[in-house]
């Protein structure tokens, strides 16, 4: 199974990231939503994200992209930050953070 941690300095918090198949993290996941492609959840100040090793590289990044932003707003939302459609750039650059390191981990 591989793994890769994500330090998130600026508002103190942590990624944890899994490239593996279901079978492999299945024990870490049993509270989380299940799916074939990836998920994504929470626990104090780490947001874990798993990925499947089974998809393919085109759907790989479209499930990246969809959990980081899970990610992101699990984040935001325990640091009492609402973002908007008017306040949304650290949104956006906690999720490209997020995603320009699993794509360089994956």
């Amino acid at each position: 199974m591989k793994k890769i941690k994500i330090k998130i300095p600026i508002i103190d918090h942590q990624v944890n990231v899994y490239h593996c198949k279901e079978k492999k993290i299945a024990k870490k996941i049993k509270n989380a939503k299940k799916s074939i492609q990836g998920c994504s959840w929470e626990n104090g100040d780490i947001v874990y994200i798993w990925i499947n090793k089974k998809n393919n590289k085109k759907d790989k990044i479209k499930y990246i992209a969809h959990e980081a932003l899970h990610a992101t707003n699990f984040m935001l939302k325990s640091r009492g930050i609402r973002a908007n459609t008017t306040n949304d750039e650290i949104a956006a650059y906690l999720q490209g953070f997020i995603i320009k390191n699993i794509i360089k981990f994956i």
